[in-house]
Protein backbone atom coordinates (compact mmCIF):
# COMPACT_ATOMS: atom_id res chain seq x y z
CA UNK A 1 0.00 0.00 0.00
CA UNK A 2 1.05 3.56 -0.52
CA UNK A 3 -0.51 6.88 0.47
CA UNK A 4 -1.33 7.57 -3.17
CA UNK A 5 -3.09 4.21 -3.59
CA UNK A 6 -5.11 4.76 -0.41
CA UNK A 7 -6.09 8.27 -1.56
CA UNK A 8 -7.06 7.01 -5.02
CA UNK A 9 -9.17 4.23 -3.48
CA UNK A 10 -11.01 6.66 -1.19
CA UNK A 11 -11.66 9.09 -4.06
CA UNK A 12 -12.95 6.27 -6.27
CA UNK A 13 -15.31 5.34 -3.41
CA UNK A 14 -16.85 8.81 -3.60
CA UNK A 15 -14.99 10.45 -0.73
CA UNK A 16 -13.30 13.81 -1.03
CA UNK A 17 -9.87 13.54 0.55
CA UNK A 18 -6.38 14.89 -0.10
CA UNK A 19 -3.08 13.04 0.03
CA UNK A 20 -2.06 15.31 2.93
CA UNK A 21 -5.06 14.17 4.98
CA UNK A 22 -4.36 10.52 4.21
CA UNK A 23 -0.68 11.05 5.06
CA UNK A 24 -1.64 12.53 8.45
CA UNK A 25 -3.85 9.54 9.27
CA UNK A 26 -1.21 7.09 8.07
CA UNK A 27 1.40 8.81 10.24
CA UNK A 28 -0.92 8.43 13.27
CA UNK A 29 -1.50 4.75 12.45
CA UNK A 30 2.24 4.22 11.99
CA UNK A 31 2.99 5.87 15.33
CA UNK A 32 0.39 3.62 16.96
CA UNK A 33 2.14 0.57 15.42
CA UNK A 34 -0.68 -0.52 13.10
CA UNK A 35 1.48 0.10 10.02
CA UNK A 36 5.17 -0.12 9.29
CA UNK A 37 6.50 2.23 6.64
CA UNK A 38 9.28 1.06 4.33
CA UNK A 39 11.17 3.84 2.59
CA UNK A 40 12.36 3.52 -0.98
CA UNK A 41 16.11 2.91 -1.41
CA UNK A 42 18.04 3.73 -4.59
CA UNK A 43 20.24 0.65 -4.99
CA UNK A 44 22.62 2.24 -7.51
CA UNK A 45 23.04 5.54 -5.63
CA UNK A 46 22.89 3.78 -2.24
CA UNK A 47 20.62 6.42 -0.71
CA UNK A 48 17.13 6.64 0.77
CA UNK A 49 14.53 8.37 -1.40
CA UNK A 50 11.92 10.61 0.19
CA UNK A 51 9.00 9.56 -2.03
CA UNK A 52 6.93 6.48 -2.80
CA UNK A 53 7.43 4.48 0.37
CA UNK A 54 5.12 1.53 1.05
CA UNK A 55 3.04 0.60 4.06
CA UNK A 56 2.80 -2.85 5.60
CA UNK A 57 0.16 -4.00 8.08
CA UNK A 58 1.33 -5.16 11.48
CA UNK A 59 -1.69 -7.47 11.71
CA UNK A 60 -3.05 -8.96 8.48
CA UNK A 61 -6.23 -9.91 10.33
CA UNK A 62 -7.17 -6.22 10.49
CA UNK A 63 -6.75 -5.87 6.74
CA UNK A 64 -8.82 -9.00 6.13
CA UNK A 65 -11.56 -7.62 8.40
CA UNK A 66 -11.67 -4.20 6.71
CA UNK A 67 -11.51 -5.29 3.07
CA UNK A 68 -14.20 -7.38 1.40
CA UNK A 69 -13.14 -10.95 0.59
CA UNK A 70 -13.18 -10.29 -3.19
CA UNK A 71 -10.35 -7.74 -2.74
CA UNK A 72 -8.05 -10.34 -1.17
CA UNK A 73 -4.64 -10.26 -2.84
CA UNK A 74 -2.36 -13.24 -2.20
CA UNK A 75 0.67 -11.40 -3.63
CA UNK A 76 0.23 -8.49 -1.22
CA UNK A 77 -0.30 -10.86 1.69
CA UNK A 78 2.91 -12.77 0.90
CA UNK A 79 4.86 -9.52 0.47
CA UNK A 80 3.53 -8.26 3.81
CA UNK A 81 4.47 -11.52 5.57
CA UNK A 82 8.01 -11.49 4.13
CA UNK A 83 8.41 -7.86 5.26
CA UNK A 84 7.32 -8.75 8.81
CA UNK A 85 9.64 -11.77 8.93
CA UNK A 86 12.63 -9.73 7.79
CA UNK A 87 11.89 -7.16 10.50
CA UNK A 88 11.51 -9.94 13.06
CA UNK A 89 14.95 -11.23 12.09
CA UNK A 90 16.46 -7.82 12.82
CA UNK A 91 16.90 -6.44 9.29
CA UNK A 92 16.43 -2.80 8.30
CA UNK A 93 14.04 -3.20 5.38
CA UNK A 94 13.56 -0.85 2.43
CA UNK A 95 11.93 -1.00 -0.98
CA UNK A 96 14.64 -1.17 -3.65
CA UNK A 97 14.67 0.92 -6.80
CA UNK A 98 16.88 0.42 -9.85
CA UNK A 99 15.92 2.82 -12.62
CA UNK A 100 12.26 2.11 -13.41
CA UNK A 101 12.29 -1.33 -11.77
CA UNK A 102 11.56 -2.26 -8.19
CA UNK A 103 13.10 -4.83 -5.88
CA UNK A 104 10.55 -5.73 -3.23
CA UNK A 105 13.01 -5.63 -0.34
CA UNK A 106 16.53 -4.49 0.39
CA UNK A 107 17.31 -6.06 3.76
CA UNK A 108 20.34 -4.74 5.63
CA UNK A 109 21.90 -6.08 8.82
CA UNK A 110 25.41 -5.33 9.99
CA UNK A 111 27.63 -5.54 6.88
CA UNK A 112 25.29 -7.63 4.74
CA UNK A 113 22.74 -6.54 2.16
CA UNK A 114 20.23 -9.01 0.78
CA UNK A 115 17.66 -8.50 -1.99
CA UNK A 116 14.24 -10.17 -2.07
CA UNK A 117 11.58 -10.37 -4.77
CA UNK A 118 8.21 -11.76 -3.67
CA UNK A 119 5.43 -13.02 -5.93
CA UNK A 120 2.55 -15.46 -5.68
CA UNK A 121 2.74 -16.65 -9.30
CA UNK A 122 5.67 -17.00 -11.71
CA UNK A 123 3.50 -17.96 -14.67
CA UNK A 124 3.51 -14.34 -15.91
CA UNK A 125 6.62 -14.09 -18.09
CA UNK A 126 7.06 -10.39 -17.20
CA UNK A 127 7.36 -11.31 -13.50
CA UNK A 128 9.74 -14.20 -14.21
CA UNK A 129 12.05 -12.01 -16.32
CA UNK A 130 12.23 -9.34 -13.61
CA UNK A 131 10.09 -6.83 -15.46
CA UNK A 132 8.28 -5.75 -12.28
CA UNK A 133 7.92 -2.01 -12.82
CA UNK A 134 7.85 0.38 -9.88
CA UNK A 135 4.43 1.80 -9.16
Amino acid sequence: MSIKKITDYLISSGRKVSQNTVAAYVEALTESFLFYQAERFDIVGKQLLKTNGKLYMVDMGLRNYILPRQLYDLGFTLENLVYLELRRRGYRVNIGKIGDSEVDFVARKKNTIEYYQVCADLSDENTFEGGNKAS
